[in-house]
């Protein structure tokens, strides 16, 4: 966790986690009193690309589909 920018009552934090469960961060957030406004994801596995507009694509290169295949297999190559 890195804490980005703060305000009056308000902070901005980057969180990075390995395995996300549904609602993961919004719970861990609750358990340590904090109310969440936003949750933005900026990465899935090995891909990320801030600039991206909300509900814009673009086509994966080769190697990041690679290393989507490499972060999903398990030691016995099986996903």
């Amino acid at each position: 966790m890195r804490l980005l920018s703060t305000a009056k009552d308000k902070c901005v934090l980057e969180i990075a986690i390995h395995e996300g469960r549904n609602r993961q961060i919004r719970r861990m957030a609750q358990a340590v009193g904090l109310e969440l406004q936003r949750l933005i994801r900026t990465r899935i596995g090995p891909l990320g690309d801030e600039r991206l507009e909300p509900g814009q694509w673009r086509y994966l290169e080769v190697d990041e589909v690679r290393g989507l295949y490499a972060a999903g297999a398990s030691s016995d190559g099986v996903f």
